[in-house]
């Protein structure tokens, strides 16, 4: 929204405001008028004694404390708080009970002190004192007169401080959440970014070697592993862009995320570099989640690298199939891994990447080679 269209706007929330403020106070000044007693005017008889009296009230007074509530609740400035603060000293000159006063107080420091910052505002809130000495219908030289004034003036700043503390809590607690919430999503597009552009990597890395190995002797071999890696880059280039995708603020529609049928594209490219690569694909008759079937081609599609990468020459075999209410994927090259496992940033995110769902990720460096076990809910993360 333009910040002038927006400014007017809260020009006329805070107009409606103060004349609801002013509407209210009206007739609530209207009601105990009719029911007020000279016992709670300054200089008059104690309570209980005289007949109902009707005492009049500046309406200066009254319009400037309106204005100010509905101001300060709206915008809660410093001008607002201060008119709240010279409203109410001529309402209690002019024979108000400084006990009703309080609310008005209340009102004003609850909008003025819940979002400054207490330390630095909180001297304002001594104003409030001669205010309410000014219309005081006791002795100020008695020290009760004096505590009851002290306690007066901090009734509304204690409300406002905490109304101030909730405040400001729950706004910390919408921080926390939004970093939280922002933190989970970079760690999901670090994972995905690593998962496309390392698979992509491997796949070139290993085009481009065979296509320098027989450029002289096979120059068809060599166009069609250049042809190879021309579409491996291309299919790289269009998933980032999927990824990145969320970012947009166009209602483009996104590119469709990756599932259980595009496991087979993952296999077949990987057998366009020489590698042999059995597959055997049973999606089962019930529905799977599309976040399941998303994290089940990750999982391939990352162990995939590994075996390029760290097992170069071994025979890979991918299973992925349903089982019940869960789906198993499992990934097995059959030449070892030299040196222990190290969990970096792919098979990190492969194991978050299950933990989220719910499901169980066993790693197996054996004699036999390396395996990679994943159980997956059928169904959506609990």
């Amino acid at each position: 929204m333009h910040p002038r269209s927006e400014t007017r706007r809260q020009w006329a929330v805070d107009a409606l405001l103060t004349l609801a403020v002013v509407a209210v106070l009206v007739m609530a000044w209207s009601i105990t008028q009719t029911f007020r007693l000279e016992g709670f005017e300054p200089g008059h008889k104690p309570f209980g004694e005289g007949r109902p009296r009707m005492v009049p009230l500046s309406g200066l007074a009254w319009v400037g404390v309106a204005l100010s509530a509905g101001g300060v609740a709206a915008r809660r400035t410093l001008v607002g708080y201060l008119v709240a603060v010279a409203g109410l000293a001529i309402y209690l000159v002019s024979g108000g009970a400084p006990v009703g006063a309080v609310f008005v107080a209340v009102i004003a420091s609850i909008g003025f002190f819940r979002v400054h910052e207490l330390r630095s505002r909180w001297p304002w809130a001594l104003l409030l004192i001669p205010a309410f000495a000014a219309g005081a219908p006791f002795d100020l030289r008695h020290w009760f007169t004096v505590v009851t004034m002290l306690a007066w003036t901090l009734l509304p700043v204690g409300v406002a401080l905490a109304v101030h503390n909730r405040h400001a809590e729950r706004a910390q607690r919408r921080r926390d959440e939004l970093e939280r919430v922002a933190h989970a999503e970079r760690l999901r597009l670090a994972r995905d970014i690593h998962d496309v552009v390392g698979h992509s990597l491997s796949l070139i890395t290993l085009q481009s070697g065979v296509a320098l190995k027989v450029l002289d002797d096979d120059p068809a071999q060599a166009r069609e592993s250049l042809e190879a890696i021309r579409a491996t880059s291309k299919d790289a280039l269009a998933e980032v862009r999927r990824t990145l995708g969320v970012f947009r603020e166009d209602d483009a529609p996104l590119a469709p995320t990756p599932d259980l049928g595009a496991i087979a594209a993952l296999v077949d490219q990987v057998r366009a570099t020489g590698v042999p690569v059995e597959l055997r694909l049973d999606e089962g008759r019930d529905p799977v989640a599309p976040s399941v079937q998303a994290v089940a081609h990750r999982i391939v599609q990352e162990s995939l690298t590994n075996a390029l990468r760290h097992a170069p020459g071994a025979r890979i075999a991918v299973t992925v199939a349903q089982r019940e209410e869960s789906l198993a994927v499992r990934v097995h090259s059959d030449r070892a891994v030299t040196g222990p496992i190290v969990l970096g940033g792919g098979l990190t995110g492969m194991r978050e990447r299950v933990d989220a769902l719910g499901g169980t990720l066993l790693l197996d460096a054996g004699a036999d080679g390396f395996t990679v076990d994943a159980l997956l809910p059928a169904g959506e993360a609990a």
